[in-house]
Order: structure tokens, then C-alpha cells, then sequence
């Protein structure tokens, strides 16, 4: 999926004459395919860190050890894709390595998509037609 992402306050220069909210094209994985890798990772139960379509992914298995000052009784698996607090998405296995993990999407920071479909279609067909 492609999106677009606030990256953060425009320079003073810039924003002196008007508001300028300043975005960046990125390429988000879909929800699918970072499901699949979680539950894969989850089922390998090994430490893992790599990328996905260029955002870092970690998985920690959790362990049987209680995390500090809390009530769990066991540290759970962690999967972990993106870069906090741009965009990222947790899955926590709160509840036991065989139940449904919590799920958790930090999305703020992507604009929703308005773009109308069709006229994405026809500039891009305008763009091959002139050569570009």
C-alpha cells in the first residue's frame, strides 16, 4: 500500500506566508502480509530481526520470567514492524503463546488515502503517453 506520512514541522521560511504540513510517499506492507510473518515468526518461537519492505521487524519470543512491576506472570511474544511513532504495528501475545494476540496500530501520522483511483489511472496514462 502506498501512503503518504507527516513527517514533521516545515522550516520557519516556509511557513511564514501560510500552514504547510509536510508529507512523504512511503510504501506501508499490507496488514496480510505482516500478519502471515507474525504468526510465522510466532509459530518458529526464535528471536528475529530484519526488515519488510524496508521497515525493521523484530520478534522476541517472550519467556516464562515476569516482566518488572507487573501483574503478567509471564513476559509474552512481542512482533514489532515499523519505526515508533511514525507508523508501526505490534502484535502481543498477552494472553498465552496459543491464544490471539493483542494488536495494536499506530497509524496517526498516515494521511487517509483521498485519492480518486480513476484519475491516478489516467495521470499516470498521461504520464507513459507523453514519455515520461
Amino acid at each position: 500500500m502506498i501512503a503518504k506520512l507527516i513527517v514533521g514541522e516545515p522550516p520557519e521560511a516556509l511557513n511564514e506566508a501560510e500552514e504547510i504540513t509536510l508529507t512523504v510517499p512511503v510504501v506501508l506492507p499490507e496488514m496480510t502480509e505482516i500478519r502471515k510473518l507474525a504468526f510465522t515468526l510466532h509459530a518458529k518461537g526464535k528471536p528475529y530481526e530484519a526488515e519488510l519492505g524496508g521497515w525493521p521487524v523484530s520478534y522476541d519470543p517472550g519467556s516464562p520470567e515476569p516482566p518488572i512491576d507487573s501483574k503478567l506472570t509471564f513476559t509474552p511474544a512481542l512482533f514489532f514492524i515499523g519505526v515508533w511513532p511514525i507508523w508501526y504495528i505490534s502484535f502481543t501475545w498477552e494472553y498465552g503463546q496459543d491464544a490471539e494476540p493483542n494488536v495494536l496500530v499506530g497509524d496517526e501520522y498516515v494521511v487517509p488515502d483521498t485519492r480518486h483511483e480513476t484519475l491516478a489511472v489516467s495521470a499516470r496514462t498521461q504520464r507513459f503517453n507523453n514519455g515520461l
